[in-house]
């Protein structure tokens, strides 16, 4: 397996050469062998692109352009800050916790874990959600996640910001989502009815 870089790469030679080295062969969860999933992904700004992951029990290839059912979006930037700069993570653990598979349900383990019915699902409600991490000052980090075939939108439908230390105690569930929103330490901007749709999808999912 390859060596995570020290220090940043284009993102073209990241995605298209060392990301199918890193992950390798995903171990495919029972009763998914056959099943193919699909992730789009997008880096806007200069050094950015647009691709499509696409996971097989052979391992990961990568198509030009973003054509899935689920699309991430975020600047160069916050891709490079992630990556190298440990920002973002709060955020990223927590979508990996809602999007992270049953015991029994089909999936694609190791480092991308994701319920492909999961994604089907969210995939129906068309519409773009936002999500960001606060610190002092403002927006420290934040990206988007596309539901649905088609780009990810400038404007998203919802955008949900919270801090570090919230994020991570909605992942342990130290602190239940509609509690977080009612206090405020979660802010949403935009349309709660979509929101409360995607939170009942991912709770029927878990049930």
């Amino acid at each position: 397996m390859a060596e995570f870089p020290a220090s940043p790469v284009p993102a073209e030679e990241f995605v298209e050469q060392l990301l199918p080295r890193l992950l390798g062969p995903p171990a495919l969860a029972a009763g998914a062998a056959g099943l193919r999933a699909r992730l789009g992904f997008v880096l806007s700004g200069k050094g950015g692109g647009a691709w499509t992951l696409v996971l097989r029990s052979k391992g990961l290839e990568v198509e030009a352009g973003a054509d899935a059912p689920l699309t991430l979006g975020l600047s160069a930037k916050d891709w490079r800050g992630a990556l190298w700069e440990q920002r973002g993570g709060a955020l990223g653990a927590f979508v990996a916790e809602a999007l992270g598979a049953g015991q029994d349900s089909p999936s694609i383990e190791g480092p991308l874990r994701f319920d492909l019915a999961v994604i089907e699902k969210l995939a129906d409600l068309d519409a773009t959600v936002r999500l960001a991490v606060r610190e002092e000052g403002g927006v420290d980090w934040c990206m988007d996640l596309r539901l649905g075939a088609g780009p990810v939108a400038r404007e998203p439908q919802v955008a949900v910001c919270a801090t570090t230390e919230d994020l991570q105690a909605l992942v342990s569930r130290d602190l239940e989502p509609l509690a977080a929103v009612m206090t405020g330490r979660v802010q949403v901007e935009g349309e709660m009815a979509l929101l409360i749709q995607i939170h009942a999808l991912l709770r029927q999912a878990r049930s």
